[in-house]
This record gives structure tokens, C-alpha cells and sequence, in this order.
């Protein structure tokens, strides 16, 4: 993992690959670190396994959705004032995005990243169904947040000054560490097959 982490920075920023300076790609190499980050902590407390795919997968795509929210927020203030020319000398990538395809794009990644949330939530612990709205809410606040005129998306580490996006991560977190310990059992019923039945009059 750690070789894997340092082979990401490479590939990211060094010529000749330097995925930096690609459309989408810049986004998902970047947004690898997510799931590597992840397998490195996982490491430390458990030896004997790999943490699921569907959680991997889902905090990649989760991480794409901050760094495509990220690149959008970047690409409505820059072409605003002083202008695309000047966006394109910023970071060659975005001369070929648009604000339609980076909006599109988020809204991708925020599919990709629930659905497999959801595969992972009804795998090992179908509870935290309950604490989705507040994930799907979560995705939706940061997506506004990067629409903004000087928006934190641009600057992450000012993102703890959003105290509505705080809030809501909280109730999230707060949500999803009581649904850990409160077994739902009608909840079961949710992860098996059932099929509506017609009786035929005659």
C-alpha cells in the first residue's frame, strides 16, 4: 500500500504520464489516494484482510466527487473573472472540460460512489440504510458549496467554517455510530427477494 501510494504521486505528477494534465483522469488518479489512505489505517488495526471492495470503490468515487466538485468550483470563479484563457493556463486539464461536463461529471461520481455504498451498507450492515438520507444530503450541501462565488470546495482545509455542512456531517456520523450498535431486524426483509403473487379468480 504505501509503494502503491508513492507510485500514485508519480504517476500523477510526473512526466510522461502525468495525469495531472488529463480531462477525468486528473480527477480519478487523484482521488486514488481515498481508498489507498483507507488500506493504510485498515492495515494498521486489522493484518489478516482487505477491507471490502464496495467500501473501496464507494470512498474512491467519494473522492472524485470532492476533487470533480473541487475542479468545477475552480472552473466557474476562474471563467468568470479574469477568464477561460487564463483557467487554461492554469491547469492544462481544463482545456477540455466545460461547467456542463464537470457538472455532469460530479453528478456521476455521486452515483457511482452511493450505489456502491448501498451494495456495501445491505452487505454488512443493512442499519446504516437508515442514516442514507443524510449521506445522499451530505453530497447534495457540497455540491451547492462548490456553485458558490468563493467557495470553501476551492480550499478544503477551510471546509471545518461551514458550519451547515459540519452539522450535517456530524448528524451523519453521529447516525451511522448509534445504527452500529442498534440491530433493526424488519430491516432484513429488505435484502431478500419477494415477489407480489396473483391469484387467478376461477
Amino acid at each position: 500500500m504505501s509503494l502503491l501510494f508513492w507510485l500514485s504521486g508519480v504517476i500523477y505528477n510526473v512526466k510522461p504520464l502525468r495525469f495531472k494534465d488529463k480531462a477525468y483522469v486528473d480527477v480519478l488518479s487523484e482521488s486514488l489516494n481515498n481508498p489507498i489512505r483507507m488500506m493504510l489505517g485498515w492495515a494498521m488495526i486489522e493484518h489478516s484482510s482487505i477491507a471490502p471492495g464496495s467500501l473501496l470503490l464507494a470512498y474512491w468515487m467519494g473522492g472524485a466527487f470532492l476533487m470533480g466538485a473541487k475542479r468545477l468550483s475552480e472552473y466557474r470563479e476562474i471563467a468568470a473573472d479574469p477568464g477561460v484563457a487564463v483557467l487554461h493556463r492554469y491547469r492544462r486539464s481544463f482545456q477540455h472540460y466545460t461547467e456542463e461536463r464537470l457538472t455532469i461529471s460530479c453528478f456521476i461520481y455521486a452515483l457511482f460512489a452511493t450505489f456502491l455504498m448501498g451494495v456495501f451498507l445491505i452487505k454488512y450492515r443493512i442499519e446504516y440504510i437508515v442514516a442514507f438520507p443524510l449521506v445522499i444530503l451530505l453530497f447534495a450541501h457540497y455540491l451547492s458549496l462548490s456553485m458558490r462565488s468563493g467557495s470553501v470546495a476551492q480550499k478544503p482545509e477551510k471546509l471545518f467554517r461551514e458550519k451547515r455542512l459540519m452539522a450535517i456531517s456530524a448528524l451523519t456520523v453521529g447516525a451511522l455510530a448509534v445504527l452500529s450498535f442498534v440491530d433493526l431486524p424488519v430491516l432484513q426483509e429488505f435484502s431478500e427477494p419477494h415477489f407480489i403473487t396473483v391469484e387467478r379468480a376461477g
